[in-house]
């Protein structure tokens, strides 16, 4: 579920990031842009019900080096009009950062 892989990224910080790791993030990103994802990422719309879903996206956006793959996330996310989501996920509370 996405709870447990933004628990699992939130463990990327504390990893040396090597190449390997960042062409797997690029190619996670490129397949999440085929038609075999078109339900996930109309979840995105679905603000309340995929907050983990979107913290999970928005901290690859964070992982990855910017560049087309990072610039393809972002604007997935921007053309949903997301807000930026703060997940605890040890508490389960959520605010919500809107950024313009």
């Amino acid at each position: 579920n996405y709870q447990h892989a933004t628990q699992l990224l939130e463990t990327f910080g504390d990893l040396e990031i090597t190449v390997d790791i960042l062409e797997e993030i690029d190619h996670l990103i490129q397949l999440i842009e085929t038609p075999v994802f078109v339900e996930l990422r109309t979840r995105l719309a679905d603000v309340e019900r995929n907050q983990y879903l979107i913290k999970c996206l928005q901290m690859l956006s964070m992982i990855v080096p910017q560049g087309s793959y990072h610039t393809q996330l972002k604007l997935r996310l921007k053309c949903t009009s997301l807000p930026i989501i703060h997940c605890d996920t040890t508490s389960r509370n959520f605010s919500q950062i809107i950024i313009c």
